[in-house]
């Protein structure tokens, strides 16, 4: 998709329709999953679009100060500023999911939010480390880190 967006990128558009969904077979296991992510992440450095880089790099940052934050209230340093990140990030990602889950008829999904705003800073922050330093294996291949 990058490829065709070098020639073609004010060609592309959203297909937003039911019969154009895809369906990928998901991992079995946290450990398959855990490692699934960690080889995406560690083939991000070798992307050269500038949306793409810029979309990974917010996220990435918003997570990983929400993650500090956190860590900050447990320490003491600062009970403020973790709420005010989190309400914020909720917020904005409570307007996201809700168009997302509308679409898919799934909006009772939109409780968990609260439980993942928890978990998935860590998760963001821990995969983000883990792309770029953990080795791995997929398919007989390895990573040459």
């Amino acid at each position: 998709m990058l490829n065709v967006k070098k020639d073609y990128r004010k060609e592309i558009k959203l297909l937003k329709s039911k019969e154009a969904i895809v369906y990928t077979k998901s991992q079995l296991t946290v450990r398959d999953f855990i490692g699934q992510r960690i080889r995406w992440t560690s083939k991000a450095k070798l992307y050269r679009d500038f949306d793409v880089i810029y979309t990974s790099f917010i996220v990435l940052i918003i997570n990983v100060s929400v993650f500090i934050s956190m860590i900050l209230v447990f320490t003491g340093s600062n009970y403020l500023l973790y709420p005010v990140l989190l309400c914020g990030k909720t917020l904005a990602d409570t307007i996201f999911m809700n168009s997302i889950l509308g679409f898919f008829n799934k909006k009772r999904l939109l409780k968990l939010l609260v439980l993942f705003q928890v978990i998935y800073p860590v998760y963001i922050s821990t995969i983000g480390i883990l792309g770029n330093i953990a080795r791995y294996s997929w398919k007989n291949r390895r990573n040459l880190k």
